[in-house]
């Protein structure tokens, strides 16, 4: 009798596992912004990427009723992302401007750019984006340059983190690229 009873436990479990696995295939409330800066370009690159699941919601929000992003969507989600995140450095705030935007796979990929003399020593990081729509969000920012990558995650309570550069001169390309040197990040 046991053993019938605990097979009927793992049956129910399973089942229960196999019925609820669709409804927690998302459930991260997280996106991935990568600031990549080529210094060849002198060019700051800007990859934002959202969920499908976050992205269809967000679009609907933003009034596309069928996920499309015809050119209306593609310039409200520019908007929004415009909006909610922002970089500033030393010398005040750092004007990005809009690629565009496009599905990859389970991804919507939102693209911005930066054109710099150099990168700066010291760069804010506000992302605002989800937050407004999602309880639990969560922003991942990664800053790559050449070799090196730094990362910082920013919510709801702390939507604001600075990257310090720590060794060389900033912006120069070799120390930067070479590994010669290294950053820092710390939440504000």
């Amino acid at each position: 009798m046991y053993r019938s009873s605990r097979w009927i436990d793992v049956s129910v479990g399973l089942i229960c596992l196999v019925v609820m696995q669709p409804g927690l295939a998302h459930k991260l409330n997280y996106s991935l912004t990568e600031l990549a800066w080529k210094v060849d370009d002198r060019v700051l690159h800007v990859s934002h990427s959202l969920h499908l699941d976050d992205a269809v919601e967000l679009l609907a929000r933003l009034g596309s009723r069928d996920g499309r992003l015809d050119a209306e969507v593609q310039a409200r989600i520019l908007y929004y992302v415009d909006q909610r995140f922002k970089l500033h450095s030393e010398s005040g705030t750092v004007a990005l401007h809009p690629i565009g935007a496009q599905y990859d796979g389970d991804y919507l990929w939102i693209y911005q750019e930066a054109r710099l003399p150099k990168l700066p020593e010291q760069l804010a990081v506000e992302s605002r984006i989800l937050l407004d729509y999602v309880e639990q969000q969560t922003n991942q920012i990664n800053l790559v340059t050449g070799d090196l990558v730094q990362s910082m995650t920013l919510d709801r309570q702390r939507p604001v983190g600075v990257f310090d550069w720590l060794g060389g001169a900033a912006g120069s390309g070799k120390s930067k690229n070479s590994g010669g040197g290294r950053w820092r990040s710390r939440i504000e």
